[in-house]
């Protein structure tokens, strides 16, 4: 279960770096609209991928707790 967790925050973080990527491109052939969807999905994406972080770090930290008591 963890390290599905794992993998698609690492998904969805990296899906944000490119959707980041695509928006300058959209910047600089001059499609503002364009750029700002994919901003708003890249956005959308790294909310995703912080929220599993950070959801993981309590399941682990859970985790630890137990293996140490």
């Amino acid at each position: 279960h963890r390290l599905r967790l794992i993998r698609d925050m690492q998904i969805m973080g990296m899906l944000s770096l490119i959707s980041c990527v695509l928006c300058v491109a959209l910047i600089f052939i001059g499609h503002i609209i364009a750029a700002q969807w994919v901003f708003g999905l890249s956005v959308l994406l790294l909310a995703g991928s912080l929220f599993l972080s950070v959801y993981e770090i309590i399941l682990s930290t859970k985790a630890l707790d137990i293996q140490l008591s």
